[in-house]
């Protein structure tokens, strides 16, 4: 995972989303758009998501 810039508590945070087969993670850090095994929305998608578009 060193391969796509992740810091450490990233790195934790995706092994653990792919050992229980979760493939998004909310997150406002871009480094996570590199990644393949993991799709990582921002908060205003999340609510765009449930909600609606907030603009």
């Amino acid at each position: 995972m060193s391969d796509y810039g992740l810091n450490p508590e990233d790195m934790i945070h995706v092994a653990c989303a792919l050992v229980n087969e979760i493939h998004t993670i909310v997150s406002e850090d871009d480094n996570l758009d590199r990644m393949k095994e993991i799709k990582g929305i921002s908060l205003d998608e999340l609510y765009e998501c449930f909600i609606g578009n907030p603009f």
